[in-house]
């Protein structure tokens, strides 16, 4: 199968997922140390999460084999903006979400908690 412009994202497992899902982020970026969650931000991240992942699925069938980088960067650009409005419509911000998928990314601890959040909200849709 050829691969588009459009990068595509494997299904390579949640923790994988969660790096590869920092919205609008870098691979360099961390939060500020200490970070100390609430439940609800974790709650709100893992809610969030399973959107972006949902939008970033239905972008990569539509855009992944496109060879024009025009129509690529556009919908890109789409699926950017539709992520933005699922972070803030799940009750917190990008940065908020961000920064607990990056801490989780380097919090064995925290990583648990989310991953485990994820699949119970996953299991209840």
């Amino acid at each position: 199968m050829r691969t588009g412009v459009f990068t595509q994202i494997k299904n390579t497992g949640k923790t994988a997922m969660l790096s590869v899902l920092l919205v609008l982020g870098s691979a360099a970026f961390a939060p500020a140390l200490p970070y100390d969650f609430t439940r609800d931000e974790i709650e709100k991240t893992a809610q969030a999460y399973l959107e972006v992942l949902r939008i970033r699925e239905a972008y990569l069938q539509e855009f992944g084999d496109v060879d024009d980088p025009d129509i690529a960067e556009q919908g890109q650009v789409e699926a950017n903006q539709k992520i933005i409005e699922a972070v803030v419509n799940s009750g917190i911000s990008v940065d908020t979400y961000n920064d607990v998928i990056a801490a989780a990314l380097m919090d064995e601890a925290l990583m648990d908690d989310l991953l485990k959040t994820i699949d119970r909200l996953e299991k209840n849709r």
